[in-house]
């Protein structure tokens, strides 16, 4: 019988081919799935870099047209996050901003906060007394904040307006603890201008964003006590006012003319101040003179027999009026005020509203629909308040201003409400916000999130009229690597 030797060696030599090629899939197979999750690392990573220089992009583009929540609510030592609300390479990045140098006031960025605060009821923003001539439009320039979601209708209105209102170089920003409200509603009357500018909603309540932002108040209860009585007027006519602390209104003498030294003046609960035929400055105007020349039409700077003691003043440092307990001004017939704001600390204040943290003043009792200063009755009025006015408990009321007389706020204005009417043919009707601006180091930090994540940090130096320059930019963090 014939044996073979060689029976059974196939198999081994299989198993040995089988486990050498197992062995080689394996690793190509590793290989192959390494390379592409690598390929997938890589892919994610640049999505991520370039949603993430985006989303800078857009950041600085925000803030160069004053649109940006970070010029509003982040300027703090917390810093502030905000998504970026649109997605890039299927990314929305998120955007942190913080102050590492120097301080912003974020009401200068602001023509108008209004607070809805102090027990306030109706409408925050109330615009009357229209007219179709160029003259009788209303301008906001800058900025504009409500405390509540914009509606022109029930329920909930919080705009009421019979006459057309320009929001020019803004967006109309508000607070809602779910952003964006689906239950905006805008006046026809409204123009929001130029393009790009729109509503903007933050969940933030305005205590939150602006109320650290209150400007520093002097020792008002120190200042120098003043005789109310009716002073003796200069060789031009003038009646001449001292700064200082007032216990009841000022007696202004029917058709005259008044100038208050440029200072600090306290309002000590006196009640409502009535002017009435007659014309008050307060602070020093500059070398053109005061937005109003006078109560009557026929008025001029030469003709204003204050004239020469506000050029000749030694203090031309301007003024600011504190108003405490129930101090407020109201104007009546032929009255007009113009007041020239005063410096207070990093801010430019003209008018405003104690509270109890100030010391040894009393707080001011006109709140909610109270207001701070009131002008809806009488004819021929004009009002000037070059300074911010900071009554976030009160209300205020440009109504009923007189044909071809002057109606502006051009320190921005925080307050409850605002009632802003002017008649038909009633020219420099704005309200805006001419800053003292105040600069800030400020670090915007860029994060998208793909699986993994990178950070874009740039540094900026920030002013609050919108202007910067970018310090530094450079990619900080990226993971996996």
């Amino acid at each position: 019988m014939r044996i073979r030797r060689d029976h059974g060696t196939v198999l081994p030599l299989v198993l040995v081919i089988v486990v050498v090629l197992s062995l080689v899939v394996i690793s190509v197979a590793k290989y192959s799935a390494a390379t592409l999750r690598q390929g997938q690392v890589v892919e994610a990573s640049a999505d991520r870099l370039a949603a993430a220089d985006g989303a800078t992009d857009n950041a600085l583009e925000a803030i160069d047209r004053g649109s940006s929540p970070c010029t509003i609510t982040a300027l703090g030592a917390s810093g502030y996050t905000y998504p970026l609300g649109d997605t890039v390479n299927d990314i929305d990045p998120s955007i942190t901003c913080q102050v590492v140098g120097g301080q912003v006031n974020a009401v200068d960025s602001f023509a108008v906060i209004i607070t809805g605060d102090g027990g306030q009821t109706g409408p925050l923003l109330e615009i009357t007394n229209g007219g179709s001539s160029p003259q009788a439009q209303k301008v906001f320039e800058g900025p504009v904040y409500l405390a509540r979601t914009p509606r022109a209708n029930a329920p909930n209105q919080t705009m009421d307006f019979s006459a057309t209102l320009t929001l020019k170089d803004g967006d109309l920003w508000y607070s809602n603890p779910t952003c964006p409200a689906t239950d905006v509603d805008l006046p026809t009357q409204l123009t929001i201008t130029p393009a790009g500018y729109t509503t903007k909603c933050l969940t933030d309540d305005w205590f939150t964003l602006f109320g650290s932002r209150k400007p520093p108040v002097p020792a008002v209860a120190a200042l120098t006590p003043q005789a109310s009585t009716t002073p003796t007027p200069d060789a031009n006519g003038c009646y001449i006012w001292p700064a200082g602390r007032y216990s009841s209104p000022p007696q202004l003498a029917n058709q005259s003319y008044n100038y208050f030294e440029s200072g600090d003046y306290f309002f000590d609960d006196i009640g409502t101040w009535q002017l009435a035929n007659t014309f008050v400055l307060a602070g020093y105007p500059g070398s053109i003179g005061p937005g109003i020349p006078g109560y009557k039409n026929s008025d001029t700077y030469a003709t204003n027999p204050c004239r020469n003691a506000w050029n000749s003043a030694a203090d031309q440092s301007g003024a600011a009026f504190f108003m405490g307990g129930t101090s407020n001004i109201d104007l009546t017939n032929n009255s007009a005020l113009e007041i020239s704001g005063r410096a207070q600390g990093a801010y430019n204040v003209g008018l405003q509203a104690l509270d109890a943290a100030d010391a040894g003043a009393l707080a001011s009792t006109i709140t909610g629909d109270g207001r701070i200063v009131l002008s809806n009755s009488g004819t021929n009025k004009q009002l000037s308040i070059q300074g911010l006015v900071w009554a976030p408990q009160a209300g205020l009321e440009f109504d009923l201003i007189a044909n071809d007389a002057v109606a502006a706020l051009t320190g921005g204005a925080v307050v409850a409400e605002l009632s802003a009417g002017a008649s038909a043919q009633a020219n420099n009707f704005v309200i805006r916000v001419d800053t003292q601006p105040s600069t800030a180091n400020v670090e915007l930090t860029v994060t998208a999130t793909k699986e993994g994540t990178t950070k874009v940090r740039t540094l900026i130096t920030y002013r609050t009229d919108t202007e910067y320059a970018v310090l530094s930019r450079r990619v900080t963090e990226i993971t996996p690597e």
